[in-house]
C-alpha cells in the first residue's frame, strides 16, 4: 500500500508538471508554446517521475493504473489552479485515436531516451501535429469522455509499438 501511495503522489506531481506545460501552451501557442510545454517533460525525466505515456511500452502491470490516475489527477488539479483555457476538441474519434498513436510513439521515445533534445523535439512534434496526449488532455479538460478514452488507447497502442518491436535506447 505504501508503494502504491508513493507512486500515486509522484505521478500526481508529474501530472501537475504536464499541466504547467498545458498552461503555457494554451497562453502562448505555436512553436514557442510547444517548446515551453516540453519543460514539463524534461523536468519529469530529470527527476525520474512516473509518466503513464512514457511507460506504456513496459510490460503492463496494475501499478500503471495508479500512475495513470495520479497523472490525470495532477493534470486536472493544474487545470483549475493555473486556469487553463482551451477550446473543446473537435477531432473525430478516428483522428483522436490515430493521433494518440503518434503521441504514444513520440512520448515513449522521449521518456526512454533520457535526452532533453529528444524530449523537446518529441513534445514539439506531437503538439504541432495536434496529436492528443491523454495526460495533457486532463490539463486542458477539453475532451468528451469517449474522446479521452480513445486518446488514451491510442497513446497505449503507440507505446506498445516499442515493446512489440523490442526497441531500446542504449
Amino acid at each position: 500500500m505504501r508503494k502504491l501511495t508513493s507512486k500515486f503522489l509522484l505521478s500526481f506531481l508529474a501530472g501537475v508538471l504536464i499541466s504547467l506545460g498545458c498552461a503555457v501552451n494554451a497562453k502562448v501557442g505555436g512553436a514557442l508554446g510547444a517548446l515551453l510545454f516540453a519543460c514539463g517533460l524534461t523536468t519529469i525525466i530529470h527527476f525520474r517521475l512516473p509518466l503513464f505515456t512514457g511507460i506504456v511500452a513496459e510490460k503492463p502491470e496494475w501499478l500503471m493504473l495508479a500512475i495513470l490516475a495520479g497523472n490525470c489527477a495532477g493534470a486536472a488539479f493544474g487545470h483549475f489552479v493555473f486556469d487553463i483555457q482551451m477550446p473543446p476538441c473537435s477531432l473525430s474519434l478516428g483522428k483522436v485515436f490515430c493521433g494518440g498513436i503518434g503521441t504514444g510513439i513520440l512520448m515513449v521515445a522521449a521518456y526512454k531516451s533520457k535526452s532533453n533534445v529528444v524530449a523537446i523535439l518529441g513534445v514539439m512534434l506531437f503538439i504541432m501535429c495536434g496529436f492528443p496526449h491523454c495526460i495533457a488532455e486532463f490539463g486542458y479538460l477539453r475532451m468528451q469522455p469517449l474522446q479521452w478514452v480513445l486518446a488514451c488507447l491510442g497513446n497505449i497502442a503507440g507505446g506498445q509499438i516499442w515493446r512489440v518491436l523490442d526497441i531500446r535506447s542504449e
